[in-house]
C-alpha cells in the first residue's frame, strides 16, 4: 500500500548517489534538491532551508527490540496532541512495517509516521510531514524517498575485537 495517494510521479527525481549512515545502518537517496540535516539518531530531508521548508522527511534509528516495544514507550510522543486517522501494515522493501497518519488538533500538517524493524535490535522510524493542503503534492516524493531506503548491518566499531 502507497504512504500517499499517488499522483503522476514523473517530476519527481530523487538524488543519483545516497545518503548513508553506517553508524546508525541506513541508506536513503533524499529528493533531488533536499537538504539533508544530520541528527544524532539520524537525518532529516527539506524541501527548502530548514528555516524555511514545506515538506521533511525525517529518518531515525532507535534501539529498541521490536516495533511494539518502541511504541509501547513512545507512542504518545508521535501522537502528541493529536489524533491518528489511519494505520495499518505496509512493506517497505520486502520488509513489514507499521504505518500511521497523525493530524494535529491544531494547525496544518499532516504526518505519516511509518515504524520498520530491522531484526537486530533497532527499529527504523520515518516520519513525513506536509502541510494537509500540500499532501497529495509530495506524496510522490515520499512514496519514492521511502522506497530508496536501506536498512543496513551495523558491524563492531573500527578496532573492536571479533
Amino acid at each position: 500500500e502507497s504512504v500517499a495517494p499517488c499522483r503522476a510521479v514523473h517530476a519527481v527525481q530523487l538524488a543519483p548517489q545516497p545518503y548513508e549512515d553506517a553508524r546508525l545502518g541506513f541508506a536513503l537517496r533524499p529528493g533531488l534538491g533536499w537538504r539533508l540535516v544530520a541528527t544524532p539518531r539520524g537525518v532529516v530531508a527539506v524541501d527548502g532551508v530548514p528555516w524555511d521548508y514545506e515538506a521533511s522527511f525525517q529518518v531515525v534509528v532507535r534501539s529498541y527490540p521490536t516495533v511494539a516495544a518502541y511504541l509501547a514507550r513512545h507512542a504518545n510522543a508521535h501522537v502528541r496532541e493529536g489524533r491518528i486517522v489511519q494505520q495499518g501494515p505496509i512493506d517497505v522493501r520486502g520488509r513489514r512495517a507499521h504505518w500511521m497518519r497523525v493530524v494535529p488538533l491544531a494547525g496544518d500538517m499532516l504526518e505519516d509516521h511509518v515504524f520498520l524493524e530491522t531484526g537486530d535490535g533497532r527499529v527504523v522510524i520515518v516520519i513525513m510531514e506536509a502541510p494537509t493542503s500540500l499532501r497529495q503534492d509530495f506524496g510522490p516524493w515520499f512514496d519514492a524517498m521511502l522506497g530508496s531506503l536501506e536498512v543496513r548491518t551495523v558491524g563492531p566499531p573500527p578496532g573492536a575485537d571479533p
